[in-house]
C-alpha cells in the first residue's frame, strides 16, 4: 500500500496518505526516504534535502519557500515554509489593476 502520494517528478515533497512515525520509511519513484520526524496524515514529507530560500515543488508547481534547512524525511509544513501567497496576491492584484 502506497504510504505516500507523489504527483509530478519535479515534485520535492509527497503528501502523507498515513500518520508517519520517526523510523517509518516510505518509498516512492524508485526512492527510499526514512522518516525523520513526525508526518500528521495529509502534511508534506520533503523528499529530498531542500536548502532554506529553495522552492517547496507540489504538483508541480511552487507552494513556498524553505525559511529553514529541510533535510529528506522532514516534515514540512508552516514551521519550515514561507508561503508564497502574499507574491501571488500581490501579483493578481496588480494584474487586475491593469484591466
Amino acid at each position: 500500500m502506497r504510504r505516500v502520494l507523489v504527483v509530478d517528478d519535479r515534485d520535492n515533497v509527497a503528501n502523507a496518505l498515513e500518520a508517519l512515525v520517526e523510523g517509518d520509511r516510505v518509498e516512492t519513484h524508485e526512492r527510499a526516504i526514512a522518516v525523520c520526524t513526525p508526518v500528521p496524515l495529509g502534511h508534506k514529507i520533503a523528499l529530498a534535502p531542500i536548502a532554506a530560500g529553495s522552492p517547496i515543488i507540489k504538483y508541480g508547481e511552487a507552494i513556498g519557500r524553505a525559511s529553514v534547512d529541510i533535510a529528506a524525511g522532514e516534515h514540512v509544513h508552516t514551521h519550515n515554509v514561507a508561503s508564497l501567497f502574499d507574491d501571488w496576491l500581490s501579483a493578481r492584484e496588480s494584474v487586475a489593476g491593469h484591466r
